[in-house]
């Protein structure tokens, strides 16, 4: 006689249908546990990786310091002398009140050379990219090309704004001696103080570019006070002053190299 599950038709389950569906549905979750442990370990092997990196990367920031050069291209105008005419040295100035120089005294031949060495220099050409970097494009205004430039990317005329402040230092000097100190046949006479207004004016715009330079850069090195009983006020200033600059003859090496003849003004 049939029993009442029969009837309706099912069927007993088997044990052992019944263990091996329990142990495929185990098998099932341990592979979803080890799909989904591999994938937190490799999230977490990321996120280490990323996290070392960056103290890696903030230590060799920290520990790395710029040289000079990178400096003086971050705190610096563009100019393309930094690419190859700038080189540093470090030392004291000598620049005492009773100090020997071929710079100082009254004109002499000798002498009016040695300054116009150090500014009657070639010029520098410029890409118009390059005048965009010193922010000076602007509408209704052109620039001197050089002759014989490439005329579709034509090269422009400029000159080194220390030749400029060297140029109004001397000019400065040569107006506390008199005309007649000088000789007309040296390269280096003063002709822009023959005219007493033109001279004036000339000075005058000298003496302003000096005076925006110099509070532009600011020199803050600390001019030492020294005792000294021989003084009337019992010390004197200490003018050899410790300086960190850039290298001169290096920079009007690379200018005499790879400089330009610009237009007189």
């Amino acid at each position: 006689m049939r029993s009442a599950a029969e009837a309706k038709g099912y069927r007993p389950v088997d044990a052992a249908d019944e263990t091996g569906d329990w142990n495929a549905d185990l098998t099932r979750r341990e592979a979803r546990l080890a799909q989904r442990e591999k994938r937190c370990r490799a999230v977490l092997f990321g996120n280490a990786l990323v996290f070392f990196l960056s103290l890696c990367f903030l230590a060799t920031a920290r520990l790395s310091k710029p040289s000079l050069l990178e400096c003086d291209k971050m705190t610096s105008p563009y100019s393309p002398v930094f690419n190859g005419g700038v080189e540093h040295w470090e030392g004291d100035f000598q620049n005492a009140f009773n100090q020997t120089s071929k710079y100082r005294g009254p004109p002499t031949l000798e002498l009016e050379n040695a300054w116009e060495e150090l500014w009657y220099q070639p010029g520098v050409g410029l890409t118009m990219d390059e005048i965009a970097k010193l922010n000076k494009t602007r509408p209704g205004v052109s620039f001197t090309e050089i002759e014989g430039s490439d005329p579709k990317n034509p090269t422009y005329a400029s000159t080194l704004e220390v030749f400029h402040q060297i140029h109004c230092l001397s000019l400065i000097r040569q107006a506390t001696w008199p005309l007649r100190m000088f000789n007309e046949s040296w390269h280096s006479y003063p002709w822009f103080l023959t005219d007493e207004l033109g001279g004036r004016m000339h000075v005058d715009h000298c003496l302003e570019s000096l005076r925006l330079s110099l509070m532009c850069y600011a020199d803050v090195t600390p001019v030492l006070a020294e005792n000294n009983p021989m003084r009337p006020t019992g010390l004197q200033l200490d003018f050899n002053v410790h300086h960190k600059c850039r290298n001169y003859d290096k920079l009007l090496e690379h200018v005499q190299a790879h400089g330009i003849d610009v237009p007189a003004e």
